[in-house]
């Protein structure tokens, strides 16, 4: 059986990376996920040529199972192959015929891993962003300590939640969406959530007890933006959905319009000449409505990386 055979020095760049990959390395995980695919037939083709030269016996199924990291557990495995086997691996890599889909296909990850985590995220950050409308709402200062204690919590497993799903970047072959607007996308709503913990306590720090109407206010449009957040995120894994998606970016932009007119009219109030405010007061309430208008803002950024999947699956 003859197999032609690439140049040395293809073979030699091709079997480096797809050690790096059987390893869990960087290798062509670093590709853009868009021509990871293509990619993956070249080293397909040159790796599987380079075994039969050297084994006389690599199958197509056993080879791709060893450049996926499938037979870890069988040290020294080698995998055989016939003429038939062979036949069927020049239909499908070397012609890149109608099943070379499939070959790409057999390097996609699961979409429900990232799916089920981004899921997980924006639910978390709605119980978030409800618990503390909870506290804004609340005029007794020991009752706000036990809901902030809650809230610390919720904000330590929605770090847990940012790290699987970064974990899940760095040992995913090819993402369903952009490597980078996930990661953006995860970064966002833990941002979002940092943020209403970090004014709880504020309000705890400072001893505030008293519930003014703005912060009830700022409370009720944060809570409203994260629902439109954790529906878009819901759809965004249908592009068919994509009129839903940008009417709930629209929604999202309008709340924040409408925080940024409560912002500063709240501030003008806090600074109005003639007051009789204490100005460390007025510093501390501008720290918290300050910290609310961050949050705000970045779930107004969080739209932004919808949009460019979107743009890029257009």
């Amino acid at each position: 059986m003859n197999v032609k055979r690439p140049g040395a020095a293809a073979v030699g760049g091709r079997r480096r990376d797809a050690d790096r990959l059987a390893r869990g390395g960087s290798g062509l995980a670093d590709l853009p996920s868009n021509r990871a695919g293509f990619e993956v037939l070249g080293l397909i083709e040159g790796e599987l040529a380079a075994r039969a030269s050297t084994t006389g016996n690599v199958s197509l199924e056993g080879g791709l199972r060893s450049l996926n990291g499938d037979d870890r557990g069988a040290p020294g495995a080698r995998a055989t192959i016939t003429e038939r086997s062979l036949k069927s691996s020049a239909t499908i890599i070397g012609g890149r015929g109608m099943r070379g889909d499939k070959i790409v296909k057999f390097f996609m990850p699961r979409e429900e891993r990232f799916h089920e985590l981004l899921d997980r995220d924006t639910q978390h950050l709605l119980r978030g962003a409800r618990l503390f409308a909870e506290i804004a709402a609340s005029q007794s200062l020991e009752d706000r300590r036990v809901k902030v204690a809650e809230l610390k919590a919720l904000e330590h497993e929605g770090d847990q939640i940012t790290k699987e799903v970064f974990d899940a970047l760095n040992s995913t072959f090819i993402t369903p969406l952009d490597r980078e607007d996930i990661r953006v996308i995860a970064s966002d709503l833990d941002d979002i959530l940092d943020y209403l913990e970090g004014v709880a306590q504020f309000l705890i720090l400072f001893e505030i007890g008293e519930s003014p109407e703005p912060l009830r206010k700022f409370a009720q449009i944060i809570v409203a933006m994260v629902e439109e957040i954790h529906k878009a995120t819901a759809l965004v894994w249908d592009l068919g959905n994509e009129k839903l998606i940008r009417e709930s970016i629209v929604q999202i932009s309008k709340l924040e319009n409408d925080a940024d007119a409560l912002y500063f009219s709240v501030i003008a109030e806090l600074f109005k000449a003639g007051d009789t405010k204490k100005p460390l007061e007025i510093m501390k309430w501008k720290e918290i409505y300050q910290g609310l208008e961050d949050a705000c803002d970045e779930c107004k950024d969080f739209t932004h990386a919808l949009g460019n999947v979107i743009v890029k699956s257009a």
